[in-house]
Formats: structure tokens, sequence, C-alpha cells
């Protein structure tokens, strides 16, 4: 979520290189996910459902627990 949208995030997204599927937010899916903050982190589940939604900075070592839990389910 960004004022300059897809042409300001895109580079910042390419330089960062992530290994993983990113979403462009906007107002309406703030709205929609109860978004309070940045940064804003989901982890889906195998059906698509939404199994952790964590507003602010991660802690790593946390998440990658409850990624290996969805995986194994």
């Amino acid at each position: 979520m960004d004022d300059g949208g897809f042409k300001v995030v895109s580079p910042f997204w390419l330089q960062k290189q992530m290994p993983y599927p990113t979403v462009m937010g906007d107002d309406a899916l703030a709205k929609r996910l109860g978004l309070a903050g940045m940064p804003f982190t989901l982890l889906i589940d195998r059906q698509g459902r939404v199994a952790i939604a964590h507003s602010g900075v991660i802690d790593r070592k946390d998440f990658d627990q409850h990624i290996q839990q969805l995986l194994k389910s």
C-alpha cells in the first residue's frame, strides 16, 4: 500500500527478491482484512483461508513455526 502504487512498489519488490507471493493493497482490501497498521502479514492455508493475520513486525522464528505447522496440515 503506497500512494505511488505499483510503479513505486514494484522496484522495491524486485530489489528485495521476495520469494513468496505478495499482494498490492488498497483501501478496500485494508478494510476487508481489518488492516490497522503496517507492515501487515497474512499466512494463508492450503484452502485459501487466512490462518494468521499479524499487524506489525513479525518474529521470524515464530512465523517459521506457524509455516511449518501449516505445511503439515
